[in-house]
């Protein structure tokens, strides 16, 4: 298995959003955990400006996710990726609530 750049994994998962929600796609950031089999996992969080959260469908947001999957398994790195999407208001609450 590819062991890729976090840089690599934020990279492919902008790439996803932006084909689908365009210049409303914001922010992205990349863990690494385990899932419920211990098996490593990527833990993805994207960023969309306001009121594009509830503008992109289920459909839109299945895309994204396959994109991202698609092009991790092309670059050889067989990590399964959890995508979540915040809207920029939890965005903005998230980051004040990890600030000290």
């Amino acid at each position: 298995m590819a062991d890729l750049p976090m840089k690599d994994i934020r990279e492919i998962s902008l790439e996803a959003v932006r084909s689908i929600a365009g210049s409303q796609a914001g922010e992205a950031e990349v863990g690494i955990g385990l899932d419920s089999s211990d098996e490593p996992v990527y833990h993805i969080t994207l960023q969309l400006d306001r009121g594009q959260q509830s503008i992109l469908s289920s459909a839109d947001r299945l895309q994204i996710r396959q994109k991202i999957r698609d092009a991790l398994i092309e670059a050889g790195d067989e990590r399964y990726p959890f995508v979540r999407f915040l809207s920029q208001d939890d965005w903005d609450a998230r980051t004040r609530a990890r600030s000290p």
